[in-house]
């Protein structure tokens, strides 16, 4: 099991990208399938372990829509 829908992409700016905890392989095999928005600050908001560091941490969501324009509703097949 592990990642695979991307729909929680997020951008985490510094100085609290550098505070997260290690991407795992998982979450970098699903961000490099949506590389038209993907950035050397993007993250899966489901991968990022929170932490008394991490207080006051602002996070802007990606553009994370279908093919279609829709909004991911949690079931899409297509989603990345």
């Amino acid at each position: 099991m592990g990642v695979s829908c991307g729909q929680c992409h997020v951008f985490i700016n510094e100085p609290y990208f550098k505070l997260l905890n290690p991407s795992p392989s998982t979450e970098s095999r699903t961000l490099s399938r949506n590389a038209s928005t993907n950035s050397t600050n993007s993250r899966l908001a489901c991968c990022v372990k929170m932490t008394p560091e991490l207080n006051e941490m602002i996070v802007s969501v990606a553009f994370n829509r279908s093919a279609d324009g829709d909004w991911f509703g949690g079931k899409c097949d297509e989603s990345f």
